[in-house]
Parts: C-alpha cells; structure tokens; sequence
C-alpha cells in the first residue's frame, strides 16, 4: 500500500495514531480494493470514543480524501431506506462537510453492515461515480 503522496490536514479527535500493518486489523478487513489514482495512505487509527473502533484514511496531492471507519459491536444503527450502491447505503451527497468548507466540495457518505459491526465510508472531493467505485470495492 502506497503512502500519502503528500501531508494534508485532517481533522481528527480522540484517535489515537497506529502504525500502518495494523490498517487490516482496525479495519476488520474492510479495505477499499481500489482507490482513484493518486491516493495513498494518510494514516491508521485507534478511536478513544464509543463505540471502539479504528478508521483510514487515504489522500492524494489535491488532498482529496476517503475515510473508511468500523464501528464494533453497533449493528442495527444502519437506515436501509436510502439509495443502495452494493450492499451500502448512500447517506450523504452534497456539496460541504465537516472536512471542507461548507459549498466548496463535494462529499459522499456510505454506511453498512457487517455481522456486528458498522462501516462507514466518506469521501471528500471525489465525484459521486468515484465514490461509488470505492465502496463497491470494500468487502462487507
């Protein structure tokens, strides 16, 4: 797995810093098989919040990004109700998100199921075909 082609500012609280064999582990195996060209490894992490969990997150030299989190222990949380992609759920599609400002790019959120836990996948600055690539590619 390639690193981050660069440092970008991601906004992380209560996680602690992991190193990067350990992404399989944290992730429950739940890694993107693909990912837009360019991307690379930012960083794992151990979440410090309930419910336990670890996330990833990849960026590329624009500082695009893809979050991937597993939440243990939280199936039930899921709303089937929206738009399917695969066996995830679209939660989110709209300009802005916590990571950027508010208008400026577009993010798109995902969550599903897996035995007990949840997964959730955002991404920031991908178009909604790229995002939707992504998360096809994470076993659920």
């Amino acid at each position: 797995m390639s690193p981050a082609p660069r440092e970008c500012t991601l906004e992380l609280d209560r996680a602690d810093p992991l190193p990067a064999a350990r992404i399989v582990e944290q992730l429950a195996g739940h890694v993107p098989r693909h990912l837009p060209a360019g991307f690379g490894l930012a960083g794992v992490w151990e979440s410090r919040l309930e419910p336990e969990g670890g996330l990833a997150i990849w960026t590329d030299a624009e500082c695009r990004e893809v979050t991937v989190r597993v939440y243990r222990g939280t199936a039930g949380e899921v709303d089937p109700a929206g738009p399917r992609v695969g066996e995830w759920t679209l939660v989110d599609d709209s300009p802005g998100c916590a990571s950027a400002a508010p208008g400026e790019t577009r993010c798109v959120s995902y969550a599903a199921e897996s035995g007990a836990d949840v997964l959730a996948v955002q991404t920031v600055g991908l178009e909604r075909a790229e995002a939707d690539a992504v998360v096809r590619s994470i076993p659920t």
